[in-house]
């Protein structure tokens, strides 16, 4: 045993880092490699050993500042079964460490850029939102394959979690100085109460569906949309037509009720509903515009699994996605089964959620919340779709 231990950790630590680096993966899984390399480590068990010495190593290297490139996962390739998805499962990790990292590192050298219009701020959340579910499901992989602390010492949970404090004090400064324009007509964010009425009948125009249905999905922030809008594809994808998604602003403090009511009928709130610096006279809001109503033909359906699971869990992001996603795309699965060819289908989220700040295990009884003015609450999907008529013209 000590001979191929202390074999595996010189050779670990003399191709770590270096151009042979690429050939080494490749030949740990079995893929290329000269004979004579191969015959040296003379068992099977040595590559894994060989593949976690090198994850090790390229951790620190990583919490270092090291911007590592790598080669294709060892896994898509044929080589010695036994070990070649254990061989993948380090590799994938630091090569997941190695991409988390340099976009933390892109996104913080962009601190004194920030955005200060609603547009500016979608682009940008565009680069942020991944973030968060990248890194759970990178904790969970390095708890898997005992290299959580390790992974801990790169120092990347604490990186990204003081990037999202800091994005989310600029965002909210961007989002008081917003506020005003609830009640103005306008260049402004997608409020939830002007987007769906003009969107809604633009597409009904030209799509002429017979009937729409529109699907909140409660608490549903963007990055668990992409889950939920995957499943749905490879569920329900041949049936249904993408016809827009954009991003809405919802209503802070992100509540259910306020939104909700501002979503689905149009009302406007009032000064004193709103989180905000400086707003404008009561007298000043004009809400005529917007008047409570029910559209016409719209069937209205709500889904509330994943509230139900941010109200009360201390779940990991990565783990909470896996509990929910599944439940919520079967539900629209359902809903997608019973509407009729050419139905036209709007999914949209209430608001979303953060984690709670400062949030540690058995220190806090709930790890996520919503009420706030995170752009992870915020900034949430609305995407809609047209059923596909059937062959017949039905």
């Amino acid at each position: 045993e000590h001979g191929p231990d202390a074999a595996v950790d010189d050779l670990a630590a003399r191709t770590a880092l270096d151009a042979r680096q690429p050939e080494l993966l490749e030949l740990i899984g079995g893929t290329g490699g000269t004979a004579a390399v191969a015959r040296a480590l003379t068992r099977e068990v040595v590559f894994p050993r060989l593949a976690r010495r090198l994850a090790v190593t390229l951790l620190r290297a990583v919490s270092a500042g090291a911007r590592l490139r790598w080669p294709a996962s060892p896994a898509s390739s044929p080589g010695q079964p036994r070990c070649r998805s254990s061989v993948a499962a380090y590799h994938d990790l630091v090569r997941s460490a190695s991409e988390l990292a340099s976009r933390v590192g892109e996104l913080a050298d962009l601190r004194g850029g920030r955005p200060c219009t609603p547009v500016g701020w979608e682009e940008r959340f565009d680069r942020l939102e991944p973030l968060p579910l990248l890194e759970s499901r990178l904790e969970e992989s390095a708890s898997r394959l005992s290299l959580a602390v390790e992974l801990d010492s790169t120092g990347l949970r604490k990186s990204l979690t003081e990037l999202l404090a800091v994005e989310a004090e600029a965002f909210a400064t961007t989002y008081r100085e917003l506020v005003p324009t609830v009640w103005q007509e306008g260049d402004m964010p997608l409020w939830p109460h002007r987007v769906l009425v003009p969107l809604l009948s633009h597409h009904r125009r030209t799509s002429t569906p017979q009937t729409t249905v529109l699907v909140v999905v409660d608490a549903m922030r963007r990055d668990l949309f992409r889950l939920v809008r995957a499943g749905l594809h490879s569920t329900s994808g041949s049936d249904l037509l993408q016809l827009e998604e954009r991003t809405i602003w919802a209503l802070a403090p992100t509540l259910t009720g306020l939104n909700m009511r501002a979503l689905t009928e149009r009302i406007v709130p009032g000064v004193g509903d709103l989180l905000g610096e400086e707003f404008p006279d009561e007298a000043a809001c004009d809400r005529s515009h917007a008047l409570p109503y029910a559209p016409d033909g719209v069937q209205l359906e709500t889904i509330p699994e994943i509230a139900e699971h941010v109200h009360g869990s201390t779940l990991s992001l990565a783990r909470l996605a896996d509990a929910v996603v599944p439940a919520v795309v079967a539900r629209l699965a359902s809903i997608i089964d019973r509407a009729r060819p050419g139905t036209l289908i709007a999914v949209a989220a209430d608001h979303g959620f953060a984690e709670v700040a400062g949030w540690r295990p058995h220190a806090s009884s709930r790890r996520w919340r919503h009420g706030g003015l995170d752009p992870f609450e915020v900034l949430v999907p609305l995407g809609v779709y047209q059923k596909a008529w059937s062959r017949s013209g039905e």
